[in-house]
């Protein structure tokens, strides 16, 4: 059952820390800001300065010049991308009700979450509004989760010129900066510029004390409070019913403590007992309302109280224009929260207790489980959490806080639940943080062996099970294929009684580790099982990703129909049951750009791949990303871009090397290795062949692997000329190793390599007979590109056999000179790049601003100088401005 978090409407208003705020010209909002010429603002200065105040005050401003304005206040558990995204589209759709519904349909979604693609749906969302909007982020520096810091960096250096930004914190936050202030479209305040100067603080003075001080004694206290509105708002209420105003301003001046713990202490004198109570109970909260106060304190006039308080300008803010919900400003509410009142003992623990029932009881989860924690209520706090803990692990609005909260509680109290340890472990599976779920599951099987030995063996026996799945779904994820198959063969044996979407996961890992060992028919057998299980429980996560990894086996095994099928069907669950995952919504797209272009389909690959390409490099599992990066590549010697196309294959090698993902690798150095081969570059090829191991073919057998297979390949293809027979002969135990498990696509790139080989050996009987098998696969199944892309090698082949027969596409093309088709039209996002040019963006900041990597803008950059004709930037905006392109 999903846990709801909902979101607290006092977080997007603006909340003032004074009902009547001093009047300061000098620091009214920019001219540059109202036409536009500023993008940004930068206001950064300690507590107690004025920030949310001036902020509140330029919201009020521009909303009556008719400019839309939205709000967020930030605090610590907004470190989830999905949190701060749901505040974002909420303060958003404050401005336009439609802005970000897409976006927030996806949020909704099960699974871990890409927040730069939800961003781009929101970006696109934000080109669409017609009027200029700013949206103010107070609190900034609550951020410190990077994801978060990222995507509020993109806002900022890369939202459409009409949405503008004003962000408040107490330090410089992670958030760069520096291209806005090259540019000119950065505003910024600081402490300096916050703080009062003699004439200000003169008319605060005024304004809230019938008694002026004398003007050296007003000096004196701007002396002492260094200009600090907070300091000065706490003088005068210190002032305020104080007759002998000189002595306290004489011994206020000429004492070293804190300017808020003297005066503190002066304003909690002012106060009777029972206010002074009051205060201190109430300041136990991150926020309050007049039900909450009632309920934790147990006094039926709380409102009433509360609302005297703000009245009396005790630091109270009002997070809502209704009233109901206050906080302290953060130095004052700090400062009463840990002063216990004297007199009869106040029991803070039972406050906050009865406080966090109250807000469990009323939806407010999140904030119940940090009061409970605050009392160091760990029974408390832990009961709720399990009954959450499944929801957090998967929602990205609760990732974050899952973190933060295991990190509060005691492991001994965390360890009484161990749904908890199990849930988080699986937080951090699908994290980058995967060796801490190397430790968390150890725990777990510690306290599991413990509970064997208990009265709970039952529950132990329920932890292993959970725990043995993790540790499979974990290897799985690193791409340990034959490991996962044994294990979760393992598992499936030992624990036949799991729950349904237990056994289903297990059945689609399972399905993986076939897939990687080669095993075709087996994989699709334990994906039938899994669908079976998932669907009676009706997993739908689990389907998504049944549907992807059927997908990649029918690929394997080279039914490319069957693959499409399936992605098709995925994609319509995704969007029927998931709400658009983005992340799983990428997946499918990678392994239809890879369809098409084998069907010779160039267009639908490029707009597939295009859609695949977002954050790919960070997500993608190994499948997934050896797709990516051959399709481009692929794309891109079809073109004769040379350069680009192993500029691609290096790029993710790379990837692969900085994720450990050794299939990654070897995979793409092993079309590298062919790619140097068609372009004559034998020599480069030899090298690389070496380094991996790659350079003589090997016979494949029962003993297939990772290996053998490249080699079979590669190594055939470097010694073709050198060693024909030899290699038309190992051809045959890997072409059989094909034909026995099915893989169509493999024997025929397999058949047209020895083909080849059989032509040099002068066997043309032969080679006539490999061909002819090649081409029946190949028709039957609809493959071009395997044959288009050794094109070369086809016609030495073919020259010498008369009478071949061949389909008409194919003879076309070994008619051709073999230049290079070029398609002319630019898609859609390579017409996005093509605007960017035109700015002063450099081109990480572009692909930043494209969700891309800066290997991929190359990737699109080639793609763009070649439809154009151009080499570089400059001569692309020419001739795309000739065409009328921009």
């Amino acid at each position: 059952m999903t846990t709801s978090f909902p979101l607290l409407a006092s977080k997007l208003f603006p909340g003032v820390g004074t009902r009547h705020p001093l009047a300061r010209p000098r620091l009214a909002p920019p001219e540059a800001l109202f036409d536009g010429r500023i993008t940004v603002v930068s206001i950064v200065a300690p507590a107690g300065y004025g920030k949310s105040t001036l902020m509140a005050s330029w919201h009020a401003l521009l909303g009556e010049a008719g400019v839309g304005g939205g709000w967020i206040s930030l605090d610590e558990d907004d470190n989830d991308a999905g949190r701060f995204l749901r505040y974002l589209v909420a303060a958003l759709q404050g401005i336009d009700a439609a802005l970000g519904a897409e976006a927030l349909s996806q949020l909704g979604a099960e699974g871990m979450l890409v927040p730069l693609v939800l961003l781009e749906s929101i970006a696109n969302d934000l080109s669409r509004v017609a009027r200029r909007a700013v949206i103010f982020l107070d609190d900034l520096h609550c951020i410190d989760n990077p994801e978060v810091l990222r995507v509020v960096e993109w806002l900022v250096n890369y939202a459409p010129h009409h949405i503008q930004f004003v962000l408040g914190s107490r330090e410089a936050s992670g958030v760069r900066l520096g291209g806005l202030r090259v540019r000119g479209s950065l505003f910024e305040l600081d402490q300096r510029r916050l703080a009062f100067d003699n004439d200000e603080a003169m008319r605060f003075c005024q304004a809230r004390l019938q008694h002026q001080p004398a003007e050296h004694e007003l000096r004196q206290l701007v002396h002492k409070t260094e200009g600090w509105p907070a300091g000065l708002e706490l003088v005068t209420l210190a002032l305020r019913e104080e007759p002998e105003q000189t002595d306290l301003i004489e011994d206020f001046t000429g004492t070293d403590r804190g300017v808020v713990e003297y005066l503190g202490e002066v304003v909690l004198q002012r106060l009777d007992q029972d206010s002074r109570d009051f205060l201190y109970k109430i300041a136990q909260f991150d926020r309050i309302s007049g039900a909450l106060a009632c309920a934790a304190t147990g006094l039926a006039d709380a409102q009433v109280r509360l609302q005297g308080l703000h009245a009396r300008n005790l630091f109270l803010i009002a997070l809502d224009r209704e009233g109901v919900w206050f906080r302290f400003h953060h130095l004052v509410g700090d400062f009463f929260r840990l002063r216990v009142p004297d007199g009869p003992a106040v029991d803070g623990a039972g406050v906050l207790m009865a406080g966090a029932r109250w807000l469990h009881k009323h939806g407010y989860v999140e904030d119940a489980i940090n009061g409970a924690l605050r009392a160091q209520a760990w029974e408390m706090a832990c009961s709720w959490l399990a009954d959450i803990a499944e929801d957090a692990s998967h929602r990205q609005g609760a990732h974050h806080m899952l973190f933060r909260w295991m990190r509060e509680i005691p492991q001994h109290w965390t360890d009484r639940y161990p749904a908890i340890g199990i849930h988080y472990a699986f937080s951090l599976i699908f994290s980058p943080r995967q060796c801490e779920a190397d430790e968390q599951l150890a725990c777990l099987e510690q306290m599991a062996q413990r509970l064997d030995s208990g009265p709970e063996s039952a529950h132990g026996a329920h932890l292993r099970c959970a725990v043995e799945l993790q540790r499979i779904l974990l290897l799985g994820l690193r791409d340990e294929g034959p490991r996962t198959r044994a294990l979760a063969q393992d598992w499936l044996q030992r624990w036949p009684q799991a729950g349904l979407l237990q056994l289903g996961s297990a059945e689609n890992v399972l399905a993986f580790g076939h897939k990687s060992c080669g095993d075709i028919d087996a994989s699709l057998a334990a994906l039938e099982r899994a669908r079976g299980h998932l669907q009676r429980d009706a997993g739908y996560y689990g389907l998504v990703w049944n549907a992807t990894i059927s997908a990649i086996v029918h690929m394997k095994r080279g039914d490319y129909l069957a693959a499409r099928a399936g992605c098709e069907a995925g994609l319509d669950l995704v969007r029927e049951r998931l709400n658009g995952h983005g992340g799983h919504l990428g997946l499918f797209h990678v392994i239809l750009a890879a369809i098409a272009y084998e069907f010779g389909d160039i267009d639908l690959a490029e707009k597939e791949i295009e859609l695949g390409l977002v954050n790919i490099e960070e997500s993608g599992v190994a499948d997934i990303l050896i797709l990516a990066y051959l399709t481009q590549a692929r794309l891109q010697f079809m073109r004769g871009d040379r350069d680009g196309g192993f500029a691609v294959l290096r790029q993710g090698q790379g990837v692969g090397r900085a994720r450990e993902l050794k299939r990654v690798v070897v995979t793409l150095a092993a079309e590298e290795c062919t790619a140097l081969c068609r372009t004559g570059d034998s020599g480069a090829a030899e090298e690389l062949a070496h380094t991996f191991g790659l350079r003589h073919p090997v016979p494949v057998d029962a003993n297939w692997d990772l290996h053998r297979d490249k080699s079979s390949r590669v190594g055939s293809r470097l010694m073709l000329r050198s060693a024909p027979s030899h290699v038309a002969a190992m051809l045959d135990s890997a072409l059989a190793h094909c034909r026995r498990k099915g893989m169509y696509h493999r024997a025929v790139e397999l058949l047209i390599l020895q083909g080849g080989a059989w032509r040099y050996a002068d066997q043309p009987d032969k080679a006539r007979q490999a061909l002819a098998e090649a081409l029946a696969l190949g028709t039957l199944h609809g493959y071009r590109r395997v044959f288009l892309d050794d094109l070369d090698l086809l016609r030495a082949t073919i020259e010498p056999l008369a009478g071949m027969v061949l389909p008409d596409w194919l003879a076309s093309a070994l008619r051709q000179s073999g230049a290079a088709q070029r398609p002319d039209a630019l898609t859609k996002r390579e017409l996005r790049i093509l605007c960017s040019l035109q700015s002063s963006l450099s081109n990480r900041e572009i692909a930043e601003s494209m969700f891309i990597s800066e290997g991929t803008l190359k990737w699109h950059l080639h793609n763009i100088y070649g439809k154009l004709q151009a080499r570089n930037r400059t001569g692309a905006l020419l001739n795309a401005r000739t065409l009328g392109l921009i």
